[in-house]
């Protein structure tokens, strides 16, 4: 149970529950002080200070976006000054309601990391005692969601799988069918020979590769292969990734063993070949995943805001979309 003192609040669905939780907090030597949810907005946020909150709710869809709304309230005003948060709901498959709290607390959790957001989803079938027992021990647990059930304790994992394995040697990533995402697959490589390979050029082997929405597009086939003809990387999947040289052209610059990052035609593959000029060496400290996400980003934002509109300390940009990853490099860029 949690060490610090508890500030319980919950909605008139969830009142038995938070009885029950209640009970069994002060049981376990708890420190518990319990308030109907709709006060969360007019709550001081002193009050929380040093407190673990909990927030019950299980609202009917006519209360839902009131309910959010506090659920909001409630998370500004322990900003900073909570010592945890958990907010428990009800089962997020089967309740749709249940299932939009869930996906409030996860952006929660995202736009304000100091609070340690925890989101608990407790199936309708579990009786409040028993609810309780359960949830006790999850209160300052390590795992930031969870979902109780009768007969399991259910956390979510991120696991590999959804392609086929690697053919033997080296393969890059193909769609077969434009528009069929099942068709996603990996088709052999055949090895570059270094006679082969220009002057000015490079053969990288792949650690981490960059997804971007062209990518996205074309697998679903939503653009048409002449819009992609003329781009530096044609009508392939994958254009900026990150790796370590294999083969390097006697012009190149480079030599094997250097850990790049830049663009490169089917990136989404074991090993790519590129020209020389569109990679550079990785900077000390950034890793192979994090390169592999700054080329088209940033360079995208450099150029347009440096190069083309010329910008200087005292002008203003506006940025429209300012969540994508062209937006946020535009953003530190300015």
């Amino acid at each position: 149970p949690p060490a610090r003192p508890v500030r319980l609040l919950a909605d008139a669905a969830s009142a038995p529950r938070a009885a029950a939780l209640e009970a069994a907090l002060h049981a376990a030597g708890c420190t518990v002080q319990r308030h109907p949810l709709e006060e969360a907005q007019h709550l001081p946020p002193r009050l929380l200070a040093g407190c673990t909150v909990l927030a019950l709710a299980a609202p009917p869809a006519a209360a839902l976006a009131a309910t959010l709304a506090q659920i909001t309230a409630l998370a500004e005003a322990a900003r900073g000054r909570a010592g945890g948060f958990a907010l428990i709901t009800g089962d997020a498959a089967t309740q749709p309601e249940a299932a939009a709290l869930l996906g409030l607390g996860r952006v929660l959790a995202n736009e304000m990391p100091e609070l340690k957001l925890r989101r608990i989803a407790l199936h309708p079938g579990l009786p409040a005692a028993e609810a309780a027992a359960r949830l006790l021990p999850e209160l300052d647990g390590p795992e930031p969601e969870l979902a109780l059930t009768p007969a399991a304790r259910l956390a979510p994992r991120l696991r590999p799988g959804g392609l086929p394995p690697l053919p033997r040697g080296a393969g890059r990533l193909v769609v077969r069918q434009p528009g069929q995402l099942g068709s996603l697959a990996w088709a052999p490589q055949e090895p570059t020979e270094a006679a082969r390979l220009g002057a000015q050029e490079v053969v990288i082997r792949v650690e981490a590769a960059g997804l971007n929405f062209r990518d996205l597009m074309w697998a679903q086939g939503l653009l048409p292969e002449e819009a992609l003809l003329l781009g530096f990387a044609g009508p392939t999947l994958g254009m900026e990734m990150a790796g370590v040289v294999e083969q390097a052209g006697p012009q190149s610059g480079f030599a094997p063993g250097d850990a790049v990052f830049g663009f490169a035609p089917a990136a989404l593959a074991s090993r790519v070949r590129t020209h020389a000029a569109a990679i550079a060496r990785l900077p000390r400290g950034l890793g192979f995943a994090a390169a592999a996400t700054v080329p088209v980003a940033f360079l995208t934002a450099v150029y347009a805001l440096e190069e083309c509109a010329r910008l200087r300390p005292g002008e203003t940009v506006l940025v429209h979309g300012g969540a994508g990853a062209v937006g946020l490099a535009a953003l530190q860029v300015a």
